[in-house]
């Protein structure tokens, strides 16, 4: 992959100086501008066709059907939170998410937390509140109650935040007993 790409970078290259040369003289190899312009979408076809680092139509179609994999998007307004409540009812279940936003040409961040509440209605405080591009994570719950995500906007004013997420709760996996029977 090395060499094609330094093959293609030489061609590129060679064929700009020729572009280039024929601008200086006037166009005078050319026997009209239309001509030049011709050789101009010429070598940009070419080096689309050739270039060994863009993404050809079928890897972008595969990445487009690897978006109905149960990953949500919200968008989450400037000023607002959104939540994801998760009741857990076995302890040693695995909470998991995975996120990012889907942004425009501007680097942005979302505050996210996780909390846990128990049945008395006591908080504590699982993930401390930071703000991430994106993150993934999980951890094994040590207890029963109610655990919530968080996704907190409210420190902006103009900017919503388009958020891509996908959350799980995975129980305990359980050994079947396996019964002992003298024979």
């Amino acid at each position: 992959m090395a060499m094609e790409a330094i093959i293609v970078h030489w061609l590129i290259r060679k064929k700009l100086v020729e572009l280039l040369e024929c601008w200086k003289e006037g166009f005078a190899n050319c026997h009209s501008v239309d001509l030049c312009i011709n050789c101009i979408y010429v070598f940009i076809s070419e080096v689309f066709a050739n270039s060994p680092f863009l993404v050809s139509a079928e890897d972008a179609g595969a990445l487009e059907a690897g978006k109905g994999d149960d990953y949500k998007e919200i968008s989450v307004p400037a000023g607002r939170t959104h939540e994801v409540s998760l009741i857990v009812d076995s302890v040693n279940s695995y909470i998991a998410w995975d996120f990012s936003l889907v942004q425009g040409k501007m680097n942005m961040d979302i505050g996210f937390s996780v909390e846990f509440t128990n049945s008395s209605g006591e908080k504590s405080l699982i993930l401390p509140y930071r703000r991430y591009e994106s993150d993934q994570g999980n951890f094994c719950t040590c207890m029963v109650g109610n655990y919530k995500l968080s996704w907190d906007n409210s420190y902006s004013t103009f900017f919503k935040k388009m958020l891509r997420y996908k959350v799980d709760c995975i129980p305990p996996v359980v050994e079947p007993v396996q019964s002992v029977t003298e024979e």
